[in-house]
């Protein structure tokens, strides 16, 4: 019955709650087994609940301060003021602990990784606070960070490989970080079995080197386009060779029997996140071929 079923999930769930509860208490336990299956490590879980707790708090003041008309509401006004340096510094303040939440929450063996919601809010709380540092700016009567570096007429599809290259680096340091927990300090538990001599961690490497070298070499050609057809095939097999790359990676380490890579991870999702990005770049050059 649903009822049955009901209580039956209800009494598992308390089991759950109460050993997680107890490898919390106990010093001599280094990881955690997770609803799913995954592997979580005892420090990164309180850790976890601490910055998450810290981040919620203070965002909850931030909130308060700004609906605040009866305590100290001048104080906030001009805490908050369009261009205010105390606003700058408290977002400051919050990207740094949201690194560092990103370090605890979606790195190998973290909470993020045993549940969806806790690897997503806290990527999505990140960049919630780049948005709204760049918010700050724009009413501080500034240039927005990136606007100058996203667009670019002689560079038009300048923002999509910053957003590659961004991807690839975070595929490459998940890769880094697999052979530093099996190969220095022996947590090859429920681990990817990466080593120095895997293929795979010298193309994340040529990955992240392609997307970043070809950026830096578009900048330094943005003033000579007398020659863009050499322009679009330098480009073109950049990406052609990126495609191949994620692709050959993404079929052999995240399908069917051969899946290694926990998902949700910055593993995970930075092959993908490259893959989607180098495709979306090879089509639109082969789909503008004819302007040049």
């Amino acid at each position: 019955d649903m009822s049955l079923n009901a209580t039956l999930m209800t009494s598992e769930q308390k089991e759950i709650t109460l050993a997680w509860f107890r490898a919390l208490n106990d010093q001599n336990v280094r990881y955690m087994y997770g609803v799913n299956g995954n592997f979580v490590r005892r420090w990164q879980a309180i850790g976890s609940m601490a910055v998450s707790g810290l981040m919620s708090l203070v965002t909850l003041l931030v909130v308060i301060a700004h609906f605040d008309s009866y305590f100290f509401p001048r104080k906030f006004r001009n805490f908050f003021a369009d261009g205010s340096k105390s606003e700058r510094n408290l977002l400051f303040v919050l990207i740094t602990i949201s690194i560092c939440a990103l370090q605890i929450n979606t790195s190998r063996f973290s909470v993020g990784e045993a549940q969806a919601n806790v690897f997503f809010s806290t990527w999505t709380s990140f960049i919630a606070l780049i948005f709204n540092y760049e918010l700050w700016r724009t009413n501080a009567g500034r240039h927005l960070t990136f606007q100058n570096v996203l667009f670019d007429v002689n560079f038009p599809t300048k923002r999509f490989w910053l957003l590659l290259a961004i991807f690839s680096t975070i595929a490459f340091l998940a890769f880094l970080e697999h052979i530093l927990h099996h190969n220095f300090w022996g947590e090859d538990i429920d681990c990817t079995k990466l080593s120095a001599s895997n293929l795979w961690l010298w193309l994340g490497l040529v990955s992240c080197s392609l997307s970043w070298g070809f950026i830096y070499y578009r900048n330094r050609r943005l003033t000579d386009v007398s020659n863009p057809k050499l322009l679009w095939v330098v480009e073109t097999t950049f990406a052609s060779a990126l495609v191949a790359i994620m692709g050959a990676a993404i079929s052999n380490l995240t399908g069917g029997l051969s899946d290694k890579v926990p998902c949700p991870s910055n593993l995970y999702f930075g092959l993908w996140g490259a893959f989607v990005v180098a495709v979306w770049i090879l089509g639109s050059l082969l789909q503008n071929h004819h302007i040049t």
